[in-house]
């Protein structure tokens, strides 16, 4: 996400999204990873399969959201009580 823009993401990225400084993104569908620089933004509602970083944006998980790996950088990150963090199924990474 390139500097200013916005994204509603409602289906898949393969591999890391990250949100550069101004930009914005409301992610309802699936990352493997997703990465907030200083001064971007994101309100995830959907399924991380990794580790969601915040490097010093704005990042609020939503209730319903799904992230298999761990939450980094929390001092500017909003987790709603209703989300579900690291807890990957035995065996591997994905729904099952």
């Amino acid at each position: 996400m390139t500097s200013g823009g916005k994204l509603l993401l409602i289906g898949y990225v393969g591999g890391t999204r990250t949100i550069a400084p101004g930009g914005y993104a409301l992610i309802i569908g699936m990352v493997e990873r997703l990465t907030v620089e200083r001064g971007g933004k994101a309100t995830h509602r959907g399924y991380c399969r990794g580790d969601a970083i915040n490097e010093g944006g704005d990042l609020a998980i939503m209730r319903g959201a799904v992230i298999d790996g761990s939450v980094h950088g929390r001092e500017f990150t909003r987790v709603d009580p209703g989300a579900i963090i690291g807890h990957a199924p035995p065996g591997g990474r994905g729904r099952r």
